[in-house]
């Protein structure tokens, strides 16, 4: 239930106004049942918290200085730590108890672990002997068994690579908006085409759950050949295949995506301030969630209702709760 609060007479009328709308829109959300458990990075802290969706139990501190990337089922994460030398070490951590299950050494500088919705121990990967390197090798490693599955050397940075529920692998290309599709033991099979508006690329790119839908980050670029990007991004979501591509928000600053594990849901980052890359907008970046099958929303405003989206929550140890913002949403699992 809200409670009357006094609003201090410094705060503008406007700030009042919109806070009350935000609270009001919000006041329902921790019984709307969203399902799974929320990871999150803060920004400002180094802290990655576990929590959650809908929003009814604390936040809890899962690790610090690290970026975990779990399974989806949340019950293992993987921490990648850089020894800035020629070989990095990959551990394999138990979610409850903190319990290094499998440990291994990777040569270069790996990027973008996806770990596999079939097995705990095998996670694929993008490795660069130079962080600004354009060409890297794609890997998928058995980490329990400390073996190499697969490889491929001289791929281009402009590859994304995904898992796909049963197992087999996709690839898009985040510059041509080209899809391929291939099995451990096959080769790479071309699957469509999303089609990509001129002067952008795909940002981020996410397979829903059961495999059927792609949702995915279309990036502006001020610049297109220097890649100098502009604070306009936009989320898409189409079938596996690349058809039936619609925009699911428009004109907004939306740079990340997450499927709920149920796949009804999309969670999206927004920058409501709309300031540049690289400045420091901990702040104004927020996290909405909005349904799978929505399509063309207006824009998300800060602290106010939106008749679609609604505010992702975080809850304090203290029992307060307050909009997910000025984190980084590494995940959404069961």
């Amino acid at each position: 239930m809200l409670q009357a609060r006094r609003v201090p007479s410094r705060w503008p009328r406007q700030v009042v106004v919109g806070l009350l709308a935000l609270a009001f829109a919000t006041a329902g959300l921790a019984g709307s049942g969203l399902p799974g458990q929320l990871w999150y990075l803060r920004l400002a802290g180094d802290e990655t918290l576990v929590a959650p969706a809908d929003g009814r139990q604390a936040e809890r501190v899962l690790a610090r200085d690290s970026r975990p990337v779990p399974w989806p089922d949340g019950s293992q994460y993987l921490e990648y730590r850089r020894s800035g030398g020629a070989v990095d070490q990959v551990l394999v951590k138990d979610t409850r108890s903190g319990r290094v299950l499998h440990s291994a050494d990777l040569p270069g500088l790996c990027v973008q672990f996806q770990p596999s919705p079939l097995s705990k121990s095998i996670v694929m990967a993008q490795c660069y002997r130079r962080l600004l390197d354009n060409k890297g090798i794609f890997v998928v490693v058995d980490l329990a068994a400390q073996r190499l599955l697969h490889s491929e050397p001289d791929q281009p940075r402009r590859h994304r690579y995904r898992w796909l529920p049963d197992g087999r692998w996709l690839r898009s290309h985040d510059e041509t908006g080209r899809l391929s599709v291939r099995a451990s033991d096959g080769a790479w099979q071309p699957l469509g085409q999303l089609r990509l508006p001129p002067g952008t690329r795909t940002r981020d790119i996410r397979v829903s759950p059961n495999g059927d839908r792609l949702a995915f980050i279309v990036g502006e670029f001020e610049d297109y050949e220097s890649e100098k990007p502009k604070a306009r991004a936009h989320l898409w979501t189409a079938r596996l295949d690349g058809s039936q591509q619609v925009r699911v928000i428009a004109d907004n600053a939306t740079f990340d995506v997450r499927w709920s594990p149920d796949g009804r849901a999309l969670a999206f980052n927004v920058d409501t301030s709309h300031c540049d890359f690289g400045d420091n907008c901990h702040g104004n970046s927020g996290w909405w969630t909005v349904d799978a099958e929505e399509h063309g929303i207006a824009p998300v405003v800060a602290d106010a209702r939106h008749a679609k989206a609604t505010p992702l929550m975080r809850r304090f140890p203290s029992g307060n709760s307050a909009p997910l913002r000025g984190v980084d949403l590494l995940a959404w699992t069961r």
